[in-house]
């Protein structure tokens, strides 16, 4: 794939095919060619693992909600085995600890156990971006 390959056609690919791991595979490719090989390996460990931002929904059905939660907003979850799982969102958007507290995100009060990102693309590259600063994230399988 040539370097030139607007990034823009793949986080739209995502919106319609959002667990197609060819085109996340594709994107950690495109940013190889881009030299940031940082975001190719976090892309491949979230492919390796599972791992993919959840949708909120206002009526999807979880058993906690908030009034300043946004609708169709995405979220990355921490990975904790007592805080929060019984909330009702998929487990493949849970990060481990070291990852997840390094995610910048929108909230103007420190979250406990998600955090939002307006688009899938903005929640994957709050992931990259925290990704150079955690260090080597081994993989594991994606607790449920």
């Amino acid at each position: 794939m040539s370097a030139s390959y607007p990034i823009s056609a793949f986080y739209l690919a995502l919106e319609d095919f959002p667990d197609d791991q060819v085109t996340l595979l594709a994107l950690a490719d495109w940013y190889e060619e881009q030299d940031d090989s940082d975001a190719a390996e976090c892309l491949r460990w979230t492919v390796r693992n599972g791992a993919r931002p959840f949708r909120y929904r206002l009526d999807g059905g979880l058993s906690v909600s908030g009034a300043t939660w946004h609708d169709g907003w995405f979220w990355w979850a921490v990975d904790e085995p007592y805080h929060g799982r019984d909330w009702g969102h998929d487990p493949s958007c849970r990060l481990p600890r070291s990852v997840w507290a390094k995610l910048q995100h929108t909230f103007t009060y420190d979250p406990a156990v998600f955090k939002e990102y307006p688009t899938r693309r903005a929640a994957y590259e709050a992931l990259i971006d925290a990704w150079p600063v955690v260090g080597p994230v081994p993989d594991r399988e994606v607790s449920r």
